[in-house]
């Protein structure tokens, strides 16, 4: 019996599909079976802190980004005991803003989509997403025209949580875990 057209490609992209799931079987990759122990599921939006101060902030859950970037107001660059320092500004959820110095581990060249690279300054920040808090990473620039202050990159989610993106604010942060 000759096969049409149709008929012949859905065959083939079921059985492309059944070798997909036993090479997934066999390597024991993909979704976790019940029972098992794994991360918490979040949302791509999240309700986050910045600790210590449990200052509100409204986050996006970025699973490809590498590392975490926060819209800051710089106030001002200066040296402390000869390494670059950093004084800035975050705005939180209600428009409040609160001032912190921090450290420049280094400076970034990020390349944009639309229009040149550009080069921001890291440093370290704490932030709490449901019971996780972590000290990561964090690269400093102006996010006024986007939506979400904070986007938290894979830094901070690796091995802690994973991203369901049909969800959005699913918990309260309670920062129950310890800073890791």
């Amino acid at each position: 019996m000759a096969l049409n057209t149709p008929m012949r490609a859905i065959m083939v992209a079921a059985a492309r599909v059944a070798m997909i799931a036993a090479m997934i079987a066999a390597t024991g990759a993909g979704p976790v079976a019940a029972g098992q122990n794994h991360p918490p599921v979040f949302g791509y939006l999240e309700k986050a802190l910045l600790m210590p101060s449990r200052f509100p902030i409204k986050a996006k859950l970025d699973t490809g980004a590498d590392n975490s970037s926060i819209h800051a107001q710089v106030t001002a660059e200066f040296e402390r005991n000869g390494k670059p320092w950093i004084a800035f500004d975050v705005e939180s959820v209600d428009g409040r803003k609160i001032g912190f110095e921090r450290q420049v581990i280094r400076t970034v060249r990020i390349k944009r989509h639309a229009g040149e690279s550009q080069r921001r300054p890291v440093v370290r920040l704490t932030f709490c997403v449901g019971d996780i808090a972590r000290d990561v990473e964090v690269n400093l620039v102006n996010r006024a025209k986007l939506k979400y202050n904070l986007l938290i990159g894979r830094s901070f989610m690796a091995g802690q949580l994973l991203v369901d993106s049909a969800l959005k604010f699913t918990t309260e942060p309670t920062c129950t875990r310890g800073v890791q």
